[in-house]
């Protein structure tokens, strides 16, 4: 059973007595929340860092995790809807940038309001096609050799077989949520974007971040740090300090307070 409430989906957000700023953070596949969780200690305190905790993962692994995008966006359009009475960017990493990209298009398509900024890391352009083979036919066997491939899980996980047992559904149903995603054509976006990539990702290579650029109708930076696919971990200070850089130069930090 999917819980909506809106404690589930945001997890480690501090609310602030006046908020100039909301950053909604999504995860990777097989992600979640805590990857975000020191984040706050970057930004001013006026400045709330809202992570979102898909269902699968975290506080609610005992909840079955979205294969699919549309009906995923369907929940997170209606428990965000409240917290998009401030300005508000969004923050992306692999398949959260997908995420979080189509979470945009989605509240543009019904005139609520959208993030002032997009921030997007280790995911190509979503025109540009994935030219990994698709997993689903794997068996578990395979399947985990593919994800130590990938890296970003870690060795205490892949070397238990009942952490394995129950972190295995949602890697699945992540992987399947962006192997089936099929991008459709639509309004560009008006917002500016800002894209992470790492030097040594071979699976997202600079080219493919560059398509980004083809999403918006606004600008669109291409920043490249030193690392592997998963250098959120490994650069997370300087990618702290880029998304700070970028929002100060912006003056979203300090947009007019609300209560």
């Amino acid at each position: 059973m999917i819980k909506d409430s809106q404690a589930s989906w945001i997890a480690y957000r501090k609310p602030k007595r006046v908020t100039a700023l909301r950053i909604f953070c999504f995860p990777y596949a097989g992600g979640g929340a805590s990857v975000y969780r020191t984040w706050h200690k970057a930004f001013p305190d006026t400045v709330e860092v809202c992570p979102v905790q898909p269902p699968g993962r975290g506080t609610r692994i005992f909840e079955p995790a979205y294969p699919n995008l549309e009906p995923l966006l369907e929940s997170l359009t209606k428990i965000m809807r409240p917290l998009l009475d401030c300005p508000c960017v969004f923050f992306g990493y692999s398949m959260g940038a997908l995420i979080a990209f189509e979470l945009t298009r989605a509240l543009r398509a019904e005139h609520s309001p959208g993030p002032a900024h997009l921030f997007v890391a280790a995911r190509r352009g979503p025109r540009v096609s994935d030219p990994y083979p698709s997993t689903k036919k794997l068996g578990d066997a395979e399947f985990l050799r593919e994800l130590a491939k990938i890296g970003g899980t870690s060795e205490e996980i892949l070397g238990s077989p009942d952490l394995l047992e129950m972190l295995l559904p949602t890697l699945r149903a992540d992987f399947t949520l962006c192997e089936d995603y099929v991008y459709l054509p639509g309004a560009l976006l008006d917002c500016p974007i800002t894209v992470f990539g790492a030097k040594s990702d071979l699976r997202v290579p600079e080219e493919a971040l560059a398509a980004w650029a083809m999403e918006t109708s606004s600008s669109c930076d291409v920043k490249m740090f030193s690392g592997d696919h998963f250098f959120i971990h490994s650069r997370q200070d300087e990618l702290l300090q880029s998304i700070s850089e970028i929002l100060a130069a912006r003056d979203l930090l300090t947009a007019p307070l609300r209560s």
